[in-house]
């Protein structure tokens, strides 16, 4: 498979807003019923405690996509500053990265005023796609946190 094939494919995948619409992507690609095209995930046969360690609520999932974004900003400040994010020199704790950061007095956020706060979220975006006008699921809203 070529690289547009593949580019091609890898968007009709991250489009599908269903289960039976990936599996019919897959199908029609000549991979579902292919075992020569999969293999276990990070190549381990006993991955199920990093894929079953995902939230089954779509409630849960997404404010654990929240926190995942407030790590990511961490993990980028520190990378600004030359900081490995698991070394040493990086801070120990989410109180410490905000205060180290984000000159946050004693790491606490309420220790801001509402403004600050605003400007701080500013670096974490929420963008929920799909349905597409199913008016089950959000299709066209970006959100600041």
């Amino acid at each position: 498979m070529n690289g547009e094939k593949i580019k091609n494919l890898a968007v009709l995948l991250a489009k599908s807003d269903t289960e039976k619409n990936v599996i019919s992507i897959l199908e029609q690609a000549g991979f579902w019923s292919d075992e020569n095209a999969w293999r276990e995930y990070d190549d381990n046969p006993i991955n199920y405690s990093t894929i079953g360690n995902q939230q089954s609520n779509a409630d849960t999932a997404l404010v654990e996509k929240i926190i995942n974004s407030v790590d990511a900003v961490m993990m980028r400040e520190c990378l600004r500053k030359g900081i490995k994010p698991d070394g040493e020199n990086a801070p120990k704790s989410i109180a410490g990265a905000q205060k180290d950061f984000f000159e946050i007095y004693n790491g606490k956020l309420s220790s801001i005023d509402a403004s600050q706060r605003v400007n701080l979220s500013e670096n974490i975006l929420l963008v929920a796609t799909g349905g597409k006008g199913s008016g089950k699921n959000p299709s066209k809203f970006l959100k600041h946190f």
